[in-house]
């Protein structure tokens, strides 16, 4: 069930996509578009348009060399490409869903090549979309990455600056049952979980921050979810402690 929700918000992206494809747009240098992106490398993003529009995976297989060459060549022309040349900042967003869509098509024997991706001279908005793909994936490199960044961010010890009001999405699935937060998960899950392990104290350092999530609006409904998001991070918090005194185990976590 979860890997058929994943597929449908993949498709529901694309018709997204295809909608802006269709809107006029102001005029453009050539090769600019998402329509540019259908002629682009041997046809590869067609390829992810007809498995998302079908609700399947590219084949599961390891990727070929030609596979491999097409989509460094996609994720290079992602980052080239104007997807809305009058707001840069909807641009890049575009940009990162594109990305996400193209990773979303392939399976887990795919994701340590999209992972490599990550070192290589990448555009902002396809390395994020990369990273974001990528955590909800479970893959190590991505959680590597991720746990540098956030220990750059501040001294150990301190709460993080931004309210990460997401965390618990992201870690409650590794900590208490050892899965990602996708339908579909890295092979290499089982190191992914290790690192959660070696790095709780940057994850209790993110939940710590969005005990204290406010409302985005003066809704009932805002005021529900900023409950529900401090309730889930005090939970998860309390969790990370009784693993921390060994009374747990990453992963396996047993409801009390």
């Amino acid at each position: 069930m979860k890997h058929l929700k994943s597929i449908s918000l993949a498709l529901a992206l694309l018709l997204a996509f295809t909608a802006v494809a269709q809107q006029p747009q102001p005029q453009q240098r050539p090769g600019h578009g998402v329509a540019a992106l259908g002629a682009a490398c041997d046809g590869v993003w067609q390829d992810i348009q007809t498995a998302n529009q079908s609700l399947k995976l590219m084949p599961q297989q390891p990727l070929t060399r030609a596979d491999r060459t097409r989509l460094s060549c996609l994720l290079e022309a992602i980052g080239r490409t104007t997807f809305d040349a009058r707001d840069p900042e909807f641009n890049s967003f575009l940009a990162m869903e594109a990305t996400w869509l193209a990773v979303s098509a392939y399976g887990p024997a795919a994701y340590d090549f999209f992972a490599e991706q990550l070192a290589s001279r990448q555009s902002q908005p396809v390395e994020r979309g990369l990273q974001r793909v990528l955590l909800e994936r479970g893959h190590p490199e991505a959680f590597r990455r991720y746990f540098a960044e956030q220990r750059g961010k501040g001294a150990p010890g301190q709460p993080t600056a931004q309210r990460n009001h997401s965390a618990y999405v992201l870690f409650e699935p590794l900590i208490a049952r050892g899965t990602c937060s996708s339908g579909l998960c890295s092979e290499r899950l089982s190191e992914t979980v290790q690192l959660v392990r070696a790095n709780l104290d940057v994850v209790d350092r993110q939940l710590q921050a969005a005990e204290s999530f406010e409302p985005m609006s003066p809704t009932d409904e805002a005021k529900r979810d900023a409950r529900h998001v401090r309730e889930a991070a005090r939970s998860l918090r309390a969790t990370i402690g009784r693993i921390s005194r060994g009374e747990a185990a990453i992963g396996a976590v047993t409801p009390r």
